[in-house]
């Protein structure tokens, strides 16, 4: 178990919801388990999420949760915090808001975790060009704005896999419009907290996630 030393920040307690609202695309890469684990994971994380007193940390849960229940592929991929590099279980996706089927904004997030637990868990998020992200382990969890990301979207491929029907019935979900599996390359650098600042970096490589697509008819 690798332990995470983070540090207390009131700025990071105000964008928790800009960390973890959005929803977005792509899961990892060579050694996926596929999407068969994913209702029981998911029934993990969402009984997790309702059982800690740490705010940040049950929303970090419950996000995963929601992205296993749409059907983001599970698989591993190697994050650094603080310069420790490790491989770490990981999903993702895409979400794109439209309007009579006209993009209008989107965000791309990556959740990664350790251990069965989880020990320790990550959600960075990209939007409109800012990086929030969240850090949460057993001693405490942080949230911040800060670093660079990039995200080459591949061509798409077939529907997704939704376990929405079978995910625990007090595990909020908003049913997409349309949900498809896409390859990404994925890159994150993201600094946020003071003295010292907490670093999460994810090197270049692939992930397969997920594209979520919420439409609103047009008036």
């Amino acid at each position: 178990m690798r332990m995470l030393r983070l540090l207390p920040s009131r700025t990071a307690f105000l964008v928790v919801a800009a960390a973890l609202g959005a929803a977005a695309c792509s899961s990892d890469s060579a050694t996926a388990p596929g999407t068969s684990k994913n209702v029981h994971i998911l029934s993990r994380f969402d009984t997790l999420a309702n059982q800690t007193p740490d705010n940040i940390r049950a929303l970090a849960l419950q996000q995963v949760a929601q992205l296993l229940a749409q059907g983001a592929p599970v698989a591993t991929g190697a994050i650094s915090v603080n310069g420790t590099a490790g491989q770490w279980t990981m999903i993702a996706a895409r979400q794109v808001n439209s309007v009579g089927g006209v993009p209008v904004d989107s965000s791309f997030t990556v959740a990664a975790w350790e251990g069965n637990a989880p020990d320790s868990v990550i959600v960075l998020t990209l939007q409109d060009g800012i990086v929030s992200s969240a850090v949460s382990a057993h001693e405490g969890s942080i949230v911040g704005t800060g670093g660079t990301a990039t995200v080459t979207v591949a061509s798409g491929g077939g529907s997704c896999t939704s376990f929405a029907s079978e995910a625990p019935s007090d595990l909020p979900l908003v049913t997409p419009t349309s949900c498809t599996v896409q390859r990404s390359q994925v890159t994150f650098a993201a600094a946020f907290g003071t003295a010292p600042a907490i670093t999460v970096n994810m090197p270049a490589q692939a992930v397969t996630g997920i594209r979520l697509v919420f439409d609103t008819p047009a008036a």
